[in-house]
């Protein structure tokens, strides 16, 4: 990540910052330069709003604290980072602050319209900071990941014109290449498409070495159109024996399951999508085994399909597992086998899959 801003001649203070912040949450234009009307003068200095940023403590999922409790703590830390940015925008702790803020109003809070808002805003603003800009430019890309109005072609571009934009900007490189991966797992079930999205990331990732995320999906990629077999096993859910080789219906949905709670939502949400689809299409046509790599923290006994738990408890054999092949580092992973069990289709979004439950 880029730990310090740009420096621009000529600036002074957050003055004109100031009021694009302020016209930003007020909904309003971004307010001309030296239009003294509009300039709202910090309420604090930088160093009192860095020192409240370091008192406030970072949650995470395994701090014991509940959901709104997170919530909460992550809305403080995301409007000091605007407060840091309206009073010094060439503070060196303002990218990762604001990093932080956006990540907030677009992941815990679903608020795609308004990180589009802000970004937009912030890039059109041609006296902010480099790194503030190639910040906005990063995160209005990811806004357009989770924006229903945009095509997987559209989202394709975003990410394109973030790397002409900024094309030797870490930052910028860093989240295309994650983006890319998503991509591959999220919006299309087209081999070929996956296959060149994870190339291109590959590309991005040798800036840095670590390409954990490539070559689990190059594995799972390499699994399409060979035959996939789970032998017999124990059902989680009721404890009955269940023969992978007497399922044979039309299509099969492998689909990797978290173990434990959902932290974010109710347990059986992420049944719920298949239990429609199964409905829907039928359960003489679609038959679904899911797929957990540890012992279960979560009720399974009301799931309505077999879930197969790997047997292997020891965290230093995991690459031993069905669940390492299939991508055991993303819960949610949908996998589509037909009749003879050979393997049609990889994705983390069901919907995607439509086309290949068509009769």
């Amino acid at each position: 990540m880029i730990a310090a801003t740009t420096t621009r001649p000529g600036m002074r203070g957050g003055v004109f910052a100031s009021c694009v912040v302020a016209a930003l949450f007020a909904q309003d234009p971004v307010p001309r330069r030296g239009d003294p009307s509009s300039v709202r003068p910090a309420a604090r200095s930088a160093e009192a709003i860095v020192a409240d940023l370091d008192a406030t403590p970072l949650p995470g999922f395994f701090t014991g604290d509940d959901a709104e409790v997170v919530r909460r703590a992550l809305l403080r830390r995301a409007e000091l980072a605007r407060e840091l940015f309206e009073a010094e925008p060439n503070h060196p702790r303002v990218p990762d602050a604001y990093e932080l803020r956006l990540g907030v109003l677009l992941n815990t809070e679903g608020d795609v319209a308004g990180v589009v808002r802000e970004t937009e805003a912030l890039m059109e603003t041609s006296s902010m900071p480099a790194d503030v800009r190639e910040l906005a430019r990063v995160w209005r890309t990811c806004a357009a990941m989770k924006d229903p109005t945009e095509t997987p072609a559209s989202r394709l571009a975003h990410i394109d014109r973030m790397l002409v934009e900024f094309e030797h900007g870490a930052r910028a490189r860093l989240y295309a290449e994650n983006l890319l991966v998503d991509f591959a797992w999220r919006e299309t079930i087209d081999v070929a498409e996956q296959k060149r999205a994870c190339a291109r990331a590959i590309e991005l990732g040798r800036d840095h070495g670590d390409l954990t995320a490539e070559r689990e999906l190059v594995r799972v990629l390499g699994l399409i159109g060979k035959p996939l077999e789970l032998g017999e096993f124990t059902n989680v859910a009721d404890g009955a024996r269940v023969d992978f080789a007497d399922i044979r219906t039309r299509r099969i949905v492998l689909f990797l399951m978290a173990a434990y709670p959902p932290f974010e939502r109710p347990e059986d949400d992420d049944f719920a999508t298949l239990r429609a689809l199964r409905d829907r299409v039928g359960p003489d046509a679609v038959s679904v085994v899911g797929l957990i790599d540890m012992p279960p923290t979560r009720d399974f006994s009301k799931v309505p399909w077999p879930v197969r738990r790997e047997p292997i408890d020891d965290p230093m054999r995991i690459e031993e597992t069905l669940v390492w092949e299939l991508g055991f580092r993303r819960n949610g992973v949908y996998v589509v086998l037909d009749a003879d069990h050979v393997v049609l289709a990889v994705t983390t979004a069901l919907e995607r899959l439509e086309p290949v439950f068509a009769p």
